[in-house]
């Protein structure tokens, strides 16, 4: 089946793009996406600036695909084409907080985090702790999360699983559930390879960072968890996915 890929900015779309790498990791903050268009006489570099909203599509003309919007963070110009970066919804993440909690649940703090978000709550796992004081001074969002988690560490609790993440649904997740859905790769449909927790398959759209990934081979059949997620569109499409059990 054919693929594509389309950007839109403003009102503004393009349909030439050259590559299209769009990652997403269930432990990191930001989800980025990079694209190249055509810029022979360099009128895009001039007209594109940072910070515009933009939106992203990609996948089969017939068949499953991708929508990701997010905001331009930079653009350079090489030779007859223009690369563009860009963050997505996360971006809000970054936001600076400063505030003192004290005799508060974790929980109860991420859903304050949140409230800075302008994002719903979605799914927040509960911890049964308590911690007698907790402090962020003008820290991103992001940061006084992992700083929550650490603190957690030292009481004793496991974290290395724990995600904090915009959902398909648009509400902000953490814990250590996944994402809503699962996805089947399968060998001789739509897996290329498979080696060491890695996959690389034929474009997957309907593929997010902390959904589950049920891989079919033969001698093997079972599910793990996605964390970093690749879709790319050009000379190689594919969706590359690094996995955990």
């Amino acid at each position: 089946m054919k693929t594509y890929s389309l950007m839109s900015i403003g009102k503004a779309q393009y349909t030439r793009l050259g590559r299209v790498q769009l990652v997403m990791h269930r432990y990191a903050p930001l989800s980025t996406c990079y694209a190249e268009i055509q810029d022979p006489d360099g009128s895009l570099f001039e007209k594109i600036t940072a910070d515009e909203p933009v939106a992203f599509a990609m996948g089969y003309r017939v068949g499953l695909s991708l929508k990701w919007e997010g905001t331009i963070r930079t653009t350079e110009k090489h030779e007859d084409r223009l690369h563009i970066y860009c963050v997505g919804p996360e971006k809000i993440f970054e936001q600076k907080v400063q505030q003192v909690w004290l005799n508060e649940q974790p929980e109860r703090i991420i859903e304050q985090l949140v409230g800075y978000t302008g994002f719903g709550i979605g799914q927040i796992q509960r911890t049964g702790l308590t911690l007698p004081r907790f402090v962020v001074k003008n820290r991103a969002i992001w940061e006084a999360e992992k700083q929550l988690q650490q603190t957690m560490e030292t009481h004793g609790v496991d974290t290395s699983k724990v995600a904090f993440w915009i959902g398909a649904n648009g509400l902000i997740q953490w814990g250590t559930h996944d994402e809503a859905g699962d996805v089947e790769i399968v060998s001789g449909e739509n897996m290329i390879a498979y080696r060491r927790n890695e996959i690389e398959a034929l474009l997957t759209p309907n593929l997010r960072a902390s959904q589950k990934v049920h891989i079919i081979a033969p001698g093997m059949d079972k599910v793990s968890r996605a964390v970093r997620v690749l879709h790319t569109v050009g000379k190689k499409t594919r969706t590359f996915v690094q996995l955990e059990e």
